[in-house]
């Protein structure tokens, strides 16, 4: 069956309806010149990107997808990847605010088939008569935003829909479009539908809701509206003279049965209410029934009432239409009623083709239905007696002997007498059969479907990324060859990800990996976890401290750090007995620990130990012999503190970094405690580190890094011990295809900076969006960048080097490390 899908879009702002539709959505049909396979689909967009995103990746979507042939996965697939691949390009120079990036949801009408292909942020609801589909689930797992990389992540999701069914595109789920609120939509308007949708939605909300109606039904048509306001005296007295008295209708003549009993006539102003609106000539032309009906529902009056005074002659519909308003006033009883009138449809050429069409099918049915097939069907009615007689004694010996002896109930022998014996199989059994037998023969041809589909979708995968392989070796020079063999990858991804594990994937992977690496100067190294299962299943490490053997890993969620020890024979091994949380400690009560560093003595304890800060300056000592923490507060600065992020140590100096006040604190230690009042770092210039995403310290060099990637460089003068910073120093970078400048190029998302002392001394940057560590000189040198072998459980978080230059990160609840 083909549907077409009725369009309406929702735009709440503050609980007022906008008229606008709301930006990022948006339908296309078909082009005159579509790809082919392309000319049925109808393409719903739901694309949502923070700003600064480029102008016409509407356009560019559907432009891609019309444009190209094939499956509708293979075109919206696509498509994802083409508006992919321009943020990705957009995002080689981001704007201060960060990078672009967002979600692209793409529904596909086919028929009665709807597809959903989807990237990043972005859910598809779909509202059957009994069910409710959302895709994603909100519990599983989501993919990597649009334009964080060349190629996009796509999922998809298929489902048959029916007439009356509702899809709604969306970025965010309205809290009250829930499963149970929204069920009622199948079966109503889409108006009706797109209330509903708007009383539930909450204060925000945007989204596209279309309705799927068979191709080519009329649209509902609207009833008339009625509204009633009182009338004034004047006007009631100048109605009731005006009342026409109904014209006498003769009686029908009397039945030759007797009449059954009749109910009394309703002469209620009700009655005459409903009589008055449907003689109305502006209501439309009345039956011979209706005008006997309504004469006598108006005529029905009691004997002692008074002669109506007699009405002037009626008016014909033509002069009624040409005097009176859009909006006709009916006069009844002490009310004006107002109907506002649709202006009546011409019947069309069609409908009197099509009446003409009707009478040739039934004459055509009446001349088969006359000819002498009465010999036909009597032969083939014995026909299939005979097979059914055959079929049913070989099915009751075959049932004897497969069934368990006792399932199958002979009849008796009296019964038997004078006729055939027959099988006589037991009512539960056969409740069974009846009830299991379309079960089992659905669930084997859904299986058959699925897996023969699902083998076909990894096939074209397969070939998809054999073609980009095939190109990218027949490039001149491995520049050229990357962007095919990024294309492969992706492809590779989609492929693994129906069937994983598979050897000729897993090859082909590795050939196209060791490419991409070779020309962007990657390594990879074989991470391994810290401990087994790590740190707990709701764990989120955001940061690392490595001191010599011993690693200490800071969870965000429970606010508590942990200690893993070296064992001799090369494992880690977690500390129990270590207590580093938040909570009371002594007369503190420590709250949100932004960062942790290893504190040698002198210090208040008298012992190494590790110090955690939180974000109210409380400074927390926690013992490595199992004892329980200390803790001792920093004098805040005068204005007080707004977001401290991060701490550093560096010749017997803390360094608290504020990027709310745009400053870099230093406390000195004088007896082993920080008890001195905070000196700005700054003294001249005043920079803007609201976006500074961390800093470390480099042998009295400062390095500031921003959320972009850009770094501020300070140093102090020798002569005056005041520092002097550049903006925005440069990089070098010698990777062919890359380039020396401002930013690396492809980091698009850098979160840490971490400086290692010599030997080798390198700055290490994290970027999130990649998990790839870039090592560089301290002259900014790009020298290597540092990935993982293995995909990681979650994008790497903090970053720490060990004392034979091991590294350590954070990813998910736990920490990976390997010896380089």
């Amino acid at each position: 069956m083909t549907l077409e899908a009725e369009v309406a879009y929702l735009h709440l702002i503050n609980g007022i309806r906008q008229p606008e539709v709301p930006a990022g959505f948006a339908v296309r049909t078909a082009p005159r010149k579509a790809a082919r396979g392309r000319d049925r689909d109808v393409l719903m967009i739901a694309l949502s990107l923070s700003p600064g995103a480029p102008g016409e990746l509407i356009e560019l979507t559907a432009n891609t997808f019309f444009g190209t042939p094939g499956s509708v996965t293979a075109a919206a697939r696509a498509a994802l990847a083409a508006v992919s691949a321009r943020l990705y390009d957009h995002n080689r120079y981001p704007p201060p605010a960060g990078p672009v990036s967002g979600g692209l949801c793409c529904a596909i009408l086919r028929g009665s088939d709807l597809y959903v292909a989807l990237s990043g942020a972005g859910n598809a609801i779909i509202v059957h008569p009994n069910a409710v589909e959302r895709f994603p689930d909100p519990g599983g797992e989501r993919t990597r935003p649009i334009g964080l990389a060349p190629s996009a992540d796509v999922q998809y999701f298929h489902t048959v829909v029916a007439e009356s069914d509702f899809v709604l595109l969306t970025a965010a789920v309205p809290s009250g479009w829930e499963a149970d609120t929204i069920a009622h939509l199948a079966g109503s308007g889409l108006e009706s539908g797109v209330a509903r949708l708007t009383r539930l939605a909450g204060a925000h909300a945007a989204a596209l809701v279309a309705r799927f109606a068979a191709e080519g039904a009329a649209p509902a048509k609207h009833r008339p509206a009625i509204t009633a306001a009182p009338l004034t005296p004047a006007t009631a007295a100048h109605a009731d003279s005006a009342t026409p008295t109904p014209p006498p209708v003769a009686e029908p003549p009397a039945p030759t049965l007797e009449p059954e009993p009749q109910p009394a006539p309703d002469t209620s102003s009700l009655a005459g209410i409903i009589a008055r609106v449907r003689a109305s000539p502006v209501m439309g032309e009345l039956t011979e029934e209706e005008a006997e009906s309504a004469a006598t529902l108006i005529n029905a009056e009691p004997e002692s009432a008074a002669s109506p005074p007699v009405a002037p002659p009626p008016a014909t519909p033509a002069t009624l239409r040409e005097a009176s308003d859009p909006a006709e006033e009916v006069h009844i009883g002490d009310h004006v009623y107002e109907f506002e009138e649709e202006e009546p449809e011409e019947e069309s050429a069609e409908g009197e083709s099509r009446s003409f069409m009707q009478r040739l099918q039934d004459g055509a049915k009446q001349w088969f239905a006359n000819l002498p097939l009465g010999r036909a069907n009597e032969a083939m009615r014995g026909g299939q007696e005979a097979l059914g007689s055959s079929l049913r004694s070989s099915g009751a010996s075959a049932l004897r002997r497969l069934l368990p002896e006792g399932v199958i109930r002979p009849e008796s022998p009296a019964r038997l007498v004078g006729r055939e014996s027959r099988l006589q199989i037991p009512d539960r059994l056969l409740i069974a059969i009846a009830i299991l037998l379309p079960i089992v023969i659905a669930l084997a041809v859904g299986w058959v479907y699925v897996q023969r589909g699902r083998a076909q979708q990894y096939r074209d995968y397969m070939d998809q990324a054999r073609l980009e392989a095939g190109l990218a070796r027949t490039q001149p020079d491995p520049l050229s060859a990357k962007p095919h063999w990024v294309t492969a990858l992706a492809w590779l991804d989609q492929a693994e990800s129906i069937f994983p594990g598979q050897e000729t994937a897993a090859a082909l992977r590795a050939e196209a990996q060791s490419a991409v690496d070779a020309v962007d100067g990657i390594q990879r190294l074989p991470l391994e976890p810290l401990t087994p299962g790590g740190f707990g299943a709701s764990a989120n490490i955001a940061e690392v401290v490595v001191n010599g053997s011993e690693v200490y890993a800071l969870d965000s969620t429970r606010q508590s750090v942990y200690r893993a020890v070296l064992t001799e024979d090369g494992k880690f091994v977690i500390d129990r007995t270590f207590q580093c949380e938040a909570g009371v400690v002594g007369t503190f009560a420590v709250n949100n620990i932004v960062d942790i560093v290893w504190l040698n003595t002198p210090n208040v304890v008298n012992k190494p130990a590790l110090m955690a800060m939180d974000d109210d300056g409380i400074l927390m000592y926690c013992k490595t012999d199992g004892a329980a923490p200390e803790a001792s507060q920093l004098i805040a600065p005068d204005i007080g503190w707004k977001t401290p992020k991060a701490i550093e140590i560096y010749a017997d100096r803390l360094y608290v970094f504020d990027p709310g006040l745009n400053d870099l604190w230093q406390y000195d230690r004088v007896g082993g405690s920080f008890s001195e009042r905070p000196k700005s770092y700054f003294t001249g210039t005043v920079f803007d580190l609201s976006a500074a995403a961390g800093f470390t310290i480099s042998q009295g060099e400062v390095y500031i890094l921003r959320g972009d990637g850009r770094l501020i460089y300070c140093v102090r003068d020798p002569n005056t011990l005041q520092p002097g910073c550049i903006e925005n120093v440069l990089y070098s970078d010698s990777r062919a295809g890359h380039f020396s400048g401002e930013r690396l190029d492809d980091a698009l998302a850098p979160i840490q900076l971490f400086y290692d002392p010599p030997p080798e001394p390198s700055l290490y940057l994290l970027d999130s969006a990649s998990s790839g560590v870039y090592q560089l000189s301290l002259k900014l040198v790009l020298q290597r960048q540092w990935r993982s072998s293995q995909p990681l459980p979650a994008p790497i978080a903090a970053i720490a080097i060990g004392p034979n230059k091991e590294l350590f990160v954070a990813s998910g609840n736990n920490v990976y490390w390997s010896r380089r």
